[in-house]
């Protein structure tokens, strides 16, 4: 922080390398003066002058440029499905955001344990889509890529403020827009919480920025919103702060550290640690949001089942994988081809080798980068990228994958900041070199851009995405049981290969068990369906889903006591499960065990109170001879549903009877 009763130093007084925003050259400075005469000149164009025009013109070009370029490449998406990797639980069978935007819907979103993430604005950001698109692909699709617009804009747009360089921030935003590794924050509707809370992370940044500038207490308080408002769209954003922390030393120049080292050419620890505890001092209630979001987010996921144990995945098995993750990454941002939507986790398979070379690059280009202490913007990017990454690298793992290419969407920004003003350092004001990087620019952004849109079709639906997956990661189980249940309904036999693949892979899987026995029991053979939901249960004893699967088969099999004996387990867990008390009802009734089967269906009517439930009580009713309930229940269900036939038939007959 700056000292008190001291104006922080703006990036215009500070010595700068690379062309400026209006296309001049300006070369490092040796010292404070001549960085203060410089600034003086600068202020002294009028406001109203030609380069002032220019500069304004030449901003909103870039803009524009930034909008056909991006939405261009994204338009592919809007001519894509929903695909089964989550858009199913989002959105598509989720019964409360299909409801759309309601006064219970919005509650539910702040109130829910749902995919064992606390992401409320995410949920009522779907539950919106829903309200104005239906179930229509193309509306939510549409909704991604405008977020993912206007990020492109904020990411030119914030740098271009914090900095000054136009045509650095520019690159850096066009890289961001077009880059093939964020297709999947993009065309993946489930990943909204991606887009979402990089709009508010920008945001966030943004207000700071101001803060700084202006000394704005209001800037401060808006900022603090925004990241609250973030973490409710992604707890990804925890480590936001901390990038707070980077731009105060570039390009925010409040490091009294980074401009006496530069100055001196000498490294003052004691100034280190000062511009630090000061920094770190100002972000406080930033950081209290992470940490109580962090909390949450654990309590969440572990009470979902989704923060692997050590069981799973070992401390050295997190470990290596976040070391050599970090490297794949900076491969595929340099060389984004065979990209997936899933990677299987290599678990103790990656190698000492593997995994010491990783470590040695990490460390040593992290001390390079800390050497190049007069070129601040290297650390800056470099240690933005590897702390951005922290929440998602693994060590705390989230699900089975080894790494996921929407876990690039922020961090990029500073890899990218490195690269476009290292360029502009090298260019320095050249005409032929600037041509050259000119072109250059171009024909890497061209290349991104075909990649991306190749990308985007990888995702159009279900068989093309999980058959893109296997074509380039071999051994997946996720991508065989997903592409199983894409076409089971098409093509039942390949169904169940891909089941048998999956199980083959992974055994310990009960997704993938679980989807082959049930591919078994729908093609006749019983016998192997309850053999392979049993070792479904050895994995995960008290998974509703796969007892009331096993009990189906039980009673298809004849054995009605097991099946019972089952479905009673299920409701023990939870009273209120639909499956068990509808199926559980259906053989009470099936038995002439009528009282049991009404207390069923009288429970499951607290529950859903639908048509068909109304109709199957009053028919047990019929059945036992109470005309007056039966006939109650008959109109209950024709009001729910009109054109019920059985239900208007049963009506009438009982009707004239009386």
């Amino acid at each position: 922080m700056a000292k008190r009763g001291r104006k922080p130093h703006r990036l215009s007084d500070r010595p700068q390398a690379g062309p400026s925003s209006c296309g001049t050259n300006t070369t490092l400075a040796p010292n404070s003066r001549q960085a203060h005469q410089h600034h003086t000149a600068v202020s002294k164009v009028p406001v109203g002058s030609d380069a002032r025009r220019r500069k304004i013109s030449h901003f909103i070009a870039v803009g524009i440029a930034l909008i056909v370029l991006v939405f261009g490449v994204y338009t592919r998406a809007l001519q894509n499905d929903f695909v089964n990797f989550d858009d199913n639980v989002y959105v598509t069978e989720n019964e409360v955001v299909k409801k759309g935007l309601t006064k219970e819907t919005f509650a539910w979103a702040f109130n829910n344990r749902y995919r064992s993430n606390w992401h409320p604005l995410t949920w009522l950001s779907h539950m919106l889509d829903c309200t104005i698109f239906g179930l229509d692909p193309r509306g939510h699709h549409l909704t991604n890529v405008i977020l993912h617009v206007a990020n492109t804009l904020l990411v030119f747009g914030v740098l271009c403020y914090v900095t000054g360089g136009m045509w650095q921030s520019a690159f850096v935003a066009a890289l961001f827009g077009v880059h093939p590794l964020h297709v999947e924050s993009v065309a993946w509707v489930a990943e909204r919480k991606d887009v979402l809370g990089a709009f508010f992370w920008l945001l966030t940044t943004a207000a700071y920025a101001v803060y700084v500038r202006r000394r704005s207490r209001i800037a401060y308080i808006v900022a603090l919103f925004l990241f609250a408002c973030g973490l409710m769209a992604k707890p990804m954003l925890v480590s936001l702060p901390c990038t707070l922390i980077l731009l105060d030393f570039w390009p925010l120049d409040r490091s009294e550290f980074l401009r006496r080292s530069t100055a001196q050419s000498r490294i003052e620890p004691r100034l280190l640690i000062t511009d630090m505890l000061s920094f770190i001092r100002e972000k406080i209630p930033f950081i209290l949001f992470s940490v109580a979001i962090c909390v949450v987010t654990v309590i969440y996921q572990k009470s979902g089942g989704a923060v692997a144990t050590t069981n799973t995945f070992t401390l050295q098995d997190r470990i290596g994988n976040a070391l050599v993750s970090y490297v794949v990454y900076l491969k595929q941002t340099f060389w984004p081809v065979g990209l997936a939507a899933f990677y299987p986790h290599p678990r103790d398979s990656l190698g000492l080798f593997r995994i010491t070379a990783a470590a040695v690059f990490l460390v040593t280009f992290t001390a390079w980068t800390l050497r190049c202490y007069r070129r601040p913007f290297l650390a800056v990017g470099w240690f933005w990228y590897l702390v951005v990454l922290i929440p998602v690298i693994g060590l705390v793992q989230v699900g089975e994958q080894a790494h996921a290419d929407r876990y690039t969407y922020l961090p990029h920004i500073g890899l990218f900041a490195m690269v476009s003003w290292a360029i502009a350092i090298v260019v320095d004001g050249r005409k032929t070199a600037t041509r050259t990087a000119v072109a250059g620019g171009v024909a890497c952004l061209t290349v991104l851009a075909v990649l991306t849109w190749r990308q985007i079709g990888h995702w159009k639906n279900n068989a093309t995405l999980y058959s893109r997956a296997l074509a380039v990661t071999g051994e997946n189980a996720v991508a065989h049981n997903n592409l199983g249940k894409a076409i089971e309904q098409n093509d039942l036999d390949q169904a169940i290969y891909h089941f048998s693949e999956a199980v083959r892979i992974k055994p310990t899987s009960p997704g993938g068990r679980n989807n082959l026995a049930a591919a078994l029991f729908q093609k006749g053979d019983v016998d192997k369906a309850i053999e392979h939901f049993e070792i479904s249960l050895r994995y995960r004893p008290n998974q509703e889903r796969i007892l009331n699967y096993l009990a189906v088969a039980l009673d298809r099999k004849g054995q009605t006591d097991e099946a019972v004996a089952h479905y009673h387990r299920v409701l023990k867990r939870n009273p209120k499960n639909r499956i068990a008390l509808n199926n559980l009802g259906l053989i009470h009734r099936r038995n002439q065990q009528y009282d049991d089967a009404v207390n069923c269906f009288q429970r499951l009517l607290a529950v859903e109170g639908t048509a068909q439930s109304h109709y199957r009580v009053g028919e047990i009713y019929d059945r036992m001879g109470n005309d007056e309930n039966a006939i109650q229940h008959y109109k209950k269900a024709l009001t729910l549903k009109p054109d019920y036939e059985q239900a208007s038939r049963k009506l009438k007959k009982l009707q004239r009877e009386q």
